[in-house]
């Protein structure tokens, strides 16, 4: 049987070992490393910056304006019906500049870059509580104005106010979207807008009362 090829793309990273990399051709500001199961990171140098402690990172730093995300494991529990307690293991992350500091503490589940815009993120906190926050630290959608915040991609975000119950919509859940000012160009009052986020779309569905038409970007 033949074995299938790898067809690297953007995503795909070669994971070597020091002894067979050239760490000085390299162009990143921070160039990712392993020791054991930790990540840190050194600069061109070789000389490290960041200690080995994160379990997961995301992004490059090839210049003074990106950023890179990244991840702590936090144990936590959960008490049964039995009294017993259940243990699980969950990711705490935070947003890490070119020079290794830290603009978002590690202390959030999600963290979402906009598509685009290198300094907005969509933030959730560990109350499962979404907001919209700039690197500089200027709030643009404070906590508790909606359920779930989407991230940003062609300038608009999804934004919904209303739970969700077991996977499915209550009835009281309405839809809208946001632009990366935080005015909704379309009020919260649509059934359903398609996810867009991360998907190279120029437009979006959007529902209201059974009737579907496009929302173009």
């Amino acid at each position: 049987m033949e074995q299938e090829k790898l067809m690297p793309n953007q995503y795909t990273r070669y994971l070597v070992p020091s002894d067979f990399y050239d760490i000085g051709g390299d162009k990143r500001l921070l160039i990712p490393f392993t020791n054991g199961d930790m990540i840190g990171f050194v600069n061109r140098s070789g000389e490290i910056v960041v200690n080995p402690r994160y379990a997961l990172c995301f992004g490059e730093c090839h210049n003074e304006t990106d950023f890179i995300r990244v991840a702590e494991i936090e144990p936590y529990g959960t008490t049964r019906s039995v009294g017993s307690v259940s243990a699980y293991y969950r990711y705490l992350f935070g947003l890490m500049d070119y020079a290794g500091r830290l603009v978002f503490p590690v202390e959030y589940h999600n963290i979402k870059p906009a598509f685009g815009n290198k300094r907005l993120y969509t933030i959730v906190n560990r109350g499962g509580r979404h907001a919209v926050m700039t690197v500089e630290g200027e709030e643009i959608v404070p906590y508790g104005r909606y359920d779930y915040i989407g991230g940003f991609d062609n300038g608009f975000a999804r934004v919904k106010i209303g739970e969700v119950t077991n996977g499915r919509n209550d009835s009281d859940c309405k839809w809208g979207l946001i632009n990366e000012k935080g005015d909704e160009v379309l009020p919260v009052e649509y059934d359903n807008i398609w996810n867009f986020y991360g998907k190279g779309r120029k437009d979006t569905n959007i529902v209201k009362d059974g009737n579907t038409s496009v929302f173009l970007f």
